[in-house]
């Protein structure tokens, strides 16, 4: 899945573009994280019913992971976040993983996503 950013903004609800390719069920999650300012998401997918919900993204510095790791408070037994760093690149980049099957739950964390603001 590749994200570009809509530059006609022609649909406010819906700010980014997507490749046809990508899983529907992503865009909810991907899209709340690329509202954030400081995340860019570059890869995912829903896991089709038979492994867990993957989301890609990049983040311009540790402080705007605090939406994401907040959003996931009580949350632990659904979602994990991991780094890692690229092997030809050196990038640093994150995994967020969900669960299977779980369109409610991702709903919910992307609404949290996006809800969130510093306290």
């Amino acid at each position: 899945m590749t994200m570009l950013p809509n530059p006609s903004n022609a649909d406010r609800n819906n700010p980014f573009q997507y490749g046809n390719d990508m899983d529907s069920e992503c865009i909810p999650l991907c899209d709340a994280l690329n509202q954030r300012a400081g995340l860019t998401t570059f890869e995912s997918c829903c896991g089709h019913g038979r492994s867990k919900f993957i989301i890609f993204f990049v983040a311009n510095k540790v402080e705007d992971l605090r939406p994401v790791l907040e959003s996931m408070a009580g949350r632990e037994q659904f979602w994990h976040l991991r780094v890692h760093c690229a092997a030809n690149s050196g990038e640093i980049y994150f995994e967020l993983s969900g669960p299977t099957n779980a369109a409610q739950l991702t709903q919910e964390f992307a609404d949290s996503v996006v809800a969130w603001k510093r306290n």
